[in-house]
């Protein structure tokens, strides 16, 4: 049994990316309930020390925190059940009090989830879900008290304090304005995509075992946090296009500890003619 000294976790989808998860978190100490609907899947996990439950139900109820990772919708369906009967998923926690609640909907944004929803959302149609993910969008981080009291004013967080910070901040408050109209989404969304960034590169050659080749790289940087300040950056412009500041930009950089790196291999001197 793992001490899970670190807390627990939930996973729901112990393949590939899930089955990684969980087993870094076990190796760094966290106590991991996991689900699949693999029975081969559940049992290699069972083996590297997750707890498995029976279903994402037992999962629900065993974990405050909770990752899904899942390949597709049938998979979605297969996993935490779906009654299309009545539109509703197997109860899940509340994030901010973290009872279980019964879901009529599920939001989540991971990885390109934001751009899922600009596109999803006026293809379904619906009205109630709409609202649902402006409410996200609006109150991302705000308090349980302030949810509920949006449920009767319909206008909390007007002022853009709740908005979630990071790359996917800067995109929903966009998304805010865009529907909204308040400019102090728009004024969010543009502060949050100018803060994004670690200033000049601090490289350092990647070599032998490795690297197949030899290669520069800044270990602060990676594939996923440029395509999504890319993604960002094109949403912010397009969707606060006439809120975008005439003067120049002045960016806040954020300040990174350096990290420990293996020193560059000396140049050889070019002979001079």
């Amino acid at each position: 049994m793992v001490s899970g000294k670190q807390g627990a976790v939930g996973i729901v989808g112990l393949g590939i990316m899930g089955g990684a998860f969980a087993q870094n978190l076990v190796a760094a100490g966290w106590r991991v309930i996991g689900f699949d609907i693999a029975p081969q899947r559940r049992r290699a996990m069972a083996r590297a020390g997750v707890e498995i439950a029976s279903d994402a139900g037992e999962v629900a109820r065993r974990a405050k925190t909770i990752i899904t990772s899942l390949p597709s919708p049938k998979a979605l369906a297969a996993t935490v059940g779906f009654d299309p009967a009545t539109g509703k998923l197997t109860p899940i926690r509340n994030p901010q009090t973290h009872a279980l609640v019964p879901a009529n909907y599920n939001l989540a944004t991971i990885q390109g989830g934001g751009e899922v929803m600009f596109e999803l959302v006026p293809l379904l149609g619906r009205k109630d879900f709409e609202a649902a993910w402006l409410e996200l969008c609006r109150l991302g981080i705000a308090p349980p008290d302030v949810w509920d009291k949006d449920q009767t004013t319909h206008n909390e967080g007007a002022d853009a304090q709740y908005v979630p910070p990071g790359q996917s901040g800067a995109r929903l408050a966009a998304y805010a304005y865009a529907k909204t109209g308040n400019v102090a989404f728009a004024k969010k969304a543009i502060a949050l995509m100018l803060s994004q960034g670690a200033g000049l590169a601090n490289v350092h050659m990647v070599t032998g075992a490795d690297s197949l080749r030899p290669v520069e790289e800044d270990p602060r940087m990676s594939t996923n946090e440029a395509a999504q300040t890319g993604l960002q950056t094109i949403e912010v412009l397009e969707l606060c296009i006439d809120q975008l500041p005439t003067e120049a930009a002045v960016r806040t950089v954020r300040e990174f500890r350096p990290r420990s790196a293996p020193a560059a291999p000396e140049v050889p001197a070019v002979p001079q003619n």
